[in-house]
């Protein structure tokens, strides 16, 4: 812990860091007594997973060792460390999404628990807990790469009507971007105007 003494706000990446690495690691410095003090340096982390899921729908698998295979034509040894440390962030340069990385798929330390990772508030999957969208819609906004703060913005826009036209927008097979039932867009509309939401830049 002493090697992060002189730095702050340190964020932590890792392939399915969400559902496994993080937790271990919240787990393992919860029953020494250090996840408070480790708290002090770092704020979060990201979770490449799911992240390069949306970039990449058509691979087979999303191993890392796959997907710097396919990525960068290379092969590395998964059981180094250090290696698939350096591996993963050339994989995440070699997409030039770092922003989407960023702003999408970065969850704080107040979020990890002994079991799982609560949703953060401004996240689809909190809209799903909180029954405002099924699973079934859940998971296109998640394949379409829309996100919680692109339905914000487009209620603060022209609150129904702005989600309205995202969310029913035609693809280039003809069908509705995510839906264009209207009762399924007014529960998103209800949701954002009961919570009074404002917009985050």
């Amino acid at each position: 812990m002493s090697l992060c003494a002189s730095d702050k706000n340190i964020v932590l990446p890792a392939h399915n860091n969400r559902r496994f690495d993080s937790i271990m690691l919240f787990n393992q410095l919860q029953f020494y007594k250090l996840w408070n003090h480790f708290s002090r340096y770092f704020v979060g982390f990201f979770d490449t997973l799911p992240f390069i899921k949306i970039l990449y729908p058509e691979f087979e698998n999303y191993k890392q060792e796959y997907i710097a295979q396919k990525l960068l034509n290379e092969a590395y040894s998964a059981h180094n460390a250090l290696d698939d440390c350096r591996m993963l962030m050339s994989l995440v340069k070699k997409t030039e999404k770092i922003d989407v990385l960023i702003s999408d798929y970065f969850y704080s330390t107040h979020q990890v628990t002994f079991h799982d990772v609560q949703p953060n508030i401004e996240s689809l999957e909190h809209l799903l807990r909180n029954k405002v969208l099924s699973r079934t819609i859940f998971k296109k906004p998640e394949d379409s790469s829309l996100t919680y703060n692109h339905l914000k913005i487009s209620y603060h826009r022209d609150g129904f009507d702005g989600l309205f036209y995202l969310l029913s927008e035609k693809t280039g097979s003809g069908k509705a971007r995510i839906s264009n039932n209207r009762r399924v867009i007014q529960k998103i509309a209800d949701f954002f105007l009961m919570k009074n939401d404002v917009i985050t830049v």
